[in-house]
């Protein structure tokens, strides 16, 4: 398994080499981590299990619309190609790319939300000491609304990258530049 570079991956699709067996293995990998993802979330955004503002259903309602979007596009990419083995591909591209958003991009999404919250807060707290509502509404809607916005672009990044790998797989190996 490869659980980092595409690359490879691509090329043994393109050869023919990628085993039921390997398969398995990406297919039970890639459900273990969005398992593992999605509960994650729903501890980080849940009290008590229950989700308890607006923002909460925005963003469950924006995962859910994105997630569509994204397949729906990456299988697009897959018939403009050759049209084979979507699913496989689709599954086993996917590995190696949530392997490097989980241990890359939420970090960093997680530490710029970290920074909004230290430099908007402390600009509101320093300039607006008298009005109070700015500060209630930063803590209890603002941080929600950036927290939305955030999980939208990382999720578009992230189905575009899947879609451009398998754009690359499913193209003839003389045509196509493979994705990093």
């Amino acid at each position: 398994m490869y659980w980092w570079s595409t690359k490879k991956l691509i090329a043994d699709f393109r050869a023919g080499q990628v085993s039921e067996k390997q398969k398995l293995k990406y297919l039970i990998t890639f459900a273990l981590l969005h398992a593992i993802s999605a509960e994650v979330l729903l501890w980080l955004n849940s009290e008590e299990g229950v989700i308890y503002n607006i923002y909460d259903w925005i963003t469950v309602l924006t995962h859910i619309l994105l997630i569509g979007w994204g397949i729906s596009a990456c299988y697009k990419a897959n018939v403009a190609g050759d049209g084979k083995h979507f699913i496989e591909r689709f599954i086993c591209l996917s590995v190696p790319i949530t392997i490097r958003y989980i241990t890359i991009i939420i970090p960093i999404l997680f530490l710029i939300l970290i920074g909004l919250i230290v430099v908007v807060g402390g600009f509101t707290l320093e300039l607006f000491e008298d009005i109070w509502w700015i500060e209630e509404w930063l803590y209890n809607e603002g941080i929600s609304i950036i927290t939305v916005v955030l999980i939208a672009v990382m999720l578009l990044a992230y189905y575009w990258e899947i879609r451009k790998a398998i754009q690359a797989t499913a193209q003839p190996s003389t045509t196509a530049t493979l994705p990093e």
